[in-house]
């Protein structure tokens, strides 16, 4: 418990799971790999216009490069602070990983899109053959964009399960409290767009995913709410005391 209690992030949260695991091992590979997939070309270009196509790409890369960083940032976290590895949580971020790589090709498809408008690339074959492919392509990134954060969500509510037996303090049960609302609301963003896509008419399908704006406005008012009872409860004694770990008998994987 003493290591606990000098291994503590900015926000106050002590840090349970510092070593590298092979979970976390195989995730960092996975999310690698996923990168990789959205990489503009892996050939060096011959001619100038292959250059020219690569460098049209890069928007598209970096939007789809930031969002995975963003859920990597999120499940990163996730480990440091509670260090699990129970059977619960490996298939829960094995459900993770397995949708990251399911959506890397629909996310980079859809940028794609959105990023040739803006610089009017033409395309040497049209992008959809009928308007229904729109609205297809709409809620099945909204349906990945949901599961992702699914599945984030499940991961906390885990650790939450858990939390007598992990040993948080008043202000690290806040903290993970605020996470798993945080994620869930996000995660119903994407439940939204997908409910919106299939309302609208195929040919503005597209025009659902404007409501992702709505996690912007969430964010701040989460992000001012949460700050003011994270800002008091860091200076209560009482919500920083560490509490002990509860004796609970866990399943230990073959």
């Amino acid at each position: 418990m003493n290591l606990l209690n000098t291994l503590v992030g900015h926000d106050g949260f002590r840090l349970r799971g510092t070593a590298m695991s092979r979970v976390d091992g195989f995730s960092d590979v996975v999310f690698g790999f996923a990168l990789t997939l959205i990489v503009a070309s892996l050939e060096v270009p011959k001619t100038y216009d292959e250059l020219h196509a690569t460098l049209l790409g890069f928007v598209p890369f970096a939007i789809c490069f930031m969002f995975l960083m963003m859920v990597w940032l999120s499940h990163y976290q996730f480990f440091r602070r509670f260090g699990l590895h129970d059977m619960r949580t490996i298939l829960i971020n094995a459900g993770l990983l397995f949708t990251v790589l399911f959506y890397v090709y629909p996310l980079k498809f859809l940028f794609t899109l959105v990023g040739a408008q803006f610089v009017h690339m033409h395309y040497q074959h049209e992008p959809f053959s009928s308007q229904m492919q729109v609205r297809e392509l709409a809620m099945v990134y909204a349906l990945g964009f949901f599961a992702i954060y699914l599945m984030l969500t499940l991961l906390n509510l885990n650790a939450w399960r858990q939390r007598e037996d992990l040993g948080l303090n008043t202000l690290e049960r806040l903290i993970l409290k605020s996470a798993i609302i945080d994620l869930s609301a996000v995660s119903s963003v994407g439940l939204m767009v997908m409910i919106a896509a299939r309302l609208l008419p195929p040919d503005h399908a597209l025009m659902a995913c404007y409501l992702f704006m709505l996690i912007g406005v969430w964010k701040i008012v989460s992000g001012t709410y949460y700050g003011k009872k994270f800002a008091w409860n860091a200076h209560t004694p009482q919500a920083n005391r560490c509490l002990p770990r509860t004796r609970r008998r866990h399943r230990v994987l073959p």
